[in-house]
């Protein structure tokens, strides 16, 4: 998994060096990972306690959606040009 995230780091290093509509696709596989594992420890947040919730939330649930979020934004500023 460790390597995942390596390569996952390093993918969207690579699209953040890419201008245009073609961003949006080199950061979707990260931002899948990313997404998915966030989305897997929102899931485990339903027993929890507040100190897990806010610790996960913080440093695993946010960044981990971020990506998504950043390519979903790159999508649409490329199709309304």
């Amino acid at each position: 998994i460790g390597i995942a995230f390596l390569a996952s780091a390093l993918a969207l290093l690579l699209a953040a060096q890419v201008r245009g509509p073609g961003r949006a696709s080199l950061m979707l596989a990260p931002a899948l990972f990313l997404g998915g594992h966030a989305l897997l420890h929102l899931a485990g947040l339903s027993d929890a306690d507040l100190s897990t919730t806010m610790r996960d939330l913080g440093a695993i649930v946010v960044p981990g959606l971020m990506p998504g979020a950043i390519a979903l934004a790159a999508r649409r500023q490329g199709a309304h040009r």
